[in-house]
């Protein structure tokens, strides 16, 4: 499947506002190719799983969108830019290793000094703060509420976040988030997986 473009294709239905800030991030070389973590056992470890991950939390939102689309008013550009840009700081957060003098080898991964300086969820609120601002009405209406769910996606302060969610919209990425991550480590940590 090619992530990149059913994003691209997700946001351009989202609206020309919603494709001009995160038109930056969909032609950064680096996005379609990043890992989602830097140990193999991590969620979405090794090349295209950011994208992947990003693909998976933006149609998991949606799916919830449409389950409480009868009882809940959920804005579709403040959730959708919302899971867009929860974790593209991880583009900080790891690079490729040099394995026997190769360059560019896509397939292991390691942490940088900027995770554990930065941080992923910060660098992702930076990088969303830096373009919504290439669009003024998206700026005035949607940038402190993706901001706050983004910051809060991890829910906690021990697992990284500044912030509890405290919206819908923010709630529904988190969780979303969380059944992304989980059901790809579940490959490793199933306990039931081998048994006859």
């Amino acid at each position: 499947m090619d992530y990149l473009e059913k994003i691209r294709g997700q946001a351009k239905t989202s609206g020309e506002d919603v494709y001009q800030v995160c038109e930056a991030i969909l032609n950064d070389e680096r996005f379609p190719i990043w890992s989602g973590s830097s140990k193999e056992f991590q969620h979405h470890y090794g090349k295209g799983g950011l994208i992947k991950h990003t693909s998976e939390v933006v149609d998991l939102c949606f799916k919830v969108k449409s389950f409480y689309e009868h009882t809940y008013e959920i804005d579709s550009k403040e959730l959708f830019l919302s899971a867009f840009f929860h974790d593209v700081g991880k583009i900080y957060d790891y690079k490729p290793t040099v394995i026997m003098e190769i360059q560019n080898d896509y397939d292991h991964w390691q942490s940088t000094p900027h995770k554990r300086s930065i941080h992923h969820i910060s660098r992702s609120g930076i990088l969303w703060s830096d373009n919504a601002k290439k669009n003024d009405d998206i700026y005035e209406k949607y940038f402190e509420k993706v901001l706050h769910a983004i910051l809060s996606h991890h829910t906690f302060r021990e697992a990284g976040s500044p912030i509890s969610p405290k919206s819908r919209v923010a709630w529904i990425l988190t969780l979303c988030d969380n059944m992304s991550g989980r059901m790809y480590d579940a490959n490793t940590f199933d306990i039931f997986k081998h048994e006859e």
